[in-house]
């Protein structure tokens, strides 16, 4: 049974969490056994249920969990090497300007997402990337304009969290605005290109 994505993102959460062992298997109620058969990777027996209690006792949204869960159970056998270069992320919170925040027109502000690694491979070497392409009304652009359209990602190994800053300075003309920003490694090819991008969206106002 593939075990290093599900259990190694499990005891880095559960070392994060700064919580016993103990604690968290009272905290999502189960056995201390459960739990190290958990960590340990031995996930085909846990139920659903359990898993959304340890997310619950974590204090992480279930979906961080639920998703490396549901692959370890459909792994074929044999995927395990295959996979020791899986790269995946996980976005977490719009730590800064959350949608729909109002910003002044021409106002340069800081863009900060909480993004979480969680698959096998250290991110190294990749960049966010601007997607947006500027559309100008009357000479102006209407859209957010990067103050620099890539930026470096933070080396973040599996199962830690990054938190990913940007800035952008609001058009002249008050509308709404959004600015959407994909990762790409050195080359400029994108990492995860099925994923949906990070975004920025604000209501830009007068003076």
């Amino acid at each position: 049974m593939p075990k290093l994505n599900f259990s190694t993102l499990l005891i880095s959460l559960a070392e994060q969490s700064g919580l016993s062992k103990k604690a968290i298997a009272e905290r999502a109620n189960i056995s201390r056994t459960a739990l190290y058969n958990l960590f340990n990777g031995e996930v085909s027996e846990a139920k659903l249920s359990t898993i959304v209690n340890l997310a619950s006792a974590l204090d992480i949204p279930p979906i961080e969990l639920l998703k490396p869960y549901f692959n370890s159970l459909t792994l074929e056998q044999g995927a395990e090497e295959a996979l020791m270069t899986h790269i995946d992320s996980g976005f977490l919170a719009d730590v800064t300007y959350p949608d729909n925040s109002i910003v002044f027109s021409e106002q340069v502000f800081d863009k900060v997402w909480s993004v979480r690694n969680t698959g096998r491979t250290t991110w190294k070497n990749l960049f966010l990337e601007c997607q947006d392409e500027m559309v100008y009304m009357q000479g102006f652009p209407v859209g957010l304009q990067p103050i620099e359209s890539k930026i470096p990602i933070p080396e973040t190994a599996p199962g830690q969290k990054a938190l990913i800053s940007v800035q952008l300075k609001a058009p002249l003309l008050p509308c709404s605005a959004i600015s959407r920003w994909k990762a790409v490694d050195a080359d400029g090819n994108l990492v995860f290109p099925d994923k949906f991008p990070l975004y920025c969206m604000v209501k830009v106002v007068g003076m």
